[in-house]
């Protein structure tokens, strides 16, 4: 916030799982600490109810709204009508409500058998955040693996994981990290695809290769 306020900048807020807080951590948003009016933020149903729904809101600084409003106006005018009062009713009804706690279940039972799985299977010199909640993992994966050759062979096994390089507006200094998904894989892939995951890790893991089975010249 005061980095923002120094150099007259905005902080945009993507808020799309503040919802899904599963260790009772009580996430605040920036938002809530903006005193000097300088977070845009951004909330989204996407995630939790459907991709094609493209429903959202807005909660910007008072000096931008106008400009806000003509930038959605330029784009598309306006989002439908028929959508957004559709959905209206969706939530006054109570139904958004009882889908949220529904999806929460199933979100919350993917994500500590991820981290199980995680704990279980990966190799020690590979670090990763238990992040309370969400629907992502971060890992971080020894200097010497190939993130590009880890993601051709994961592929193949129908393991598909983010490279962490794609996170950053410049070229990383590490290039060695990896975010994890559990929100469209189904429970009992899990363990099998993070146990293959840790073996493919492991295979392409240069350190090891490198210092392993050494002739004597």
């Amino acid at each position: 916030m005061a980095l923002a306020e120094k150099y007259n900048a905005y902080i945009i807020e993507d808020d799309y799982v503040s919802g899904l807080d599963f260790e009772n951590m009580d996430f605040k948003p920036i938002k809530s600490l903006d005193k000097s009016d300088r977070v845009i933020f951004l909330k989204s149903f996407s995630k939790i109810f459907m991709p094609g729904l493209r429903l959202g809101f807005m909660v910007v600084p008072s000096g931008l709204k106008g400009y806000i409003i003509e930038a959605k106006h330029a784009t598309d005018i306006s989002t439908s009508g028929l959508i957004q009062r559709a959905f209206d009713l969706y939530i006054r009804k109570g139904m958004w409500d009882e889908h949220f706690k529904l999806m929460f279940d199933i979100y919350k039972e993917r994500y500590y058998k991820t981290i199980k799985a995680l704990e279980s299977f990966l190799p020690q010199n590979v670090q990763f955040h238990k992040p309370g909640g969400g629907l992502n993992i971060w890992l971080d994966l020894p200097s010497s693996c190939l993130v590009s050759s880890l993601l051709k062979a994961a592929s193949a096994e129908n393991i598909v994981f983010a490279p962490g390089r794609i996170f950053y507006s410049s070229t990383p200094t590490k290039l060695n990290n990896i975010r994890l998904s559990f929100a469209a894989v189904h429970t009992g892939e899990i363990e099998r695809g993070i146990k293959k995951l840790s073996e493919l890790i492991s295979y392409f893991d240069r350190s090891k290769s490198l210092t392993g089975n050494v002739p004597i010249l």
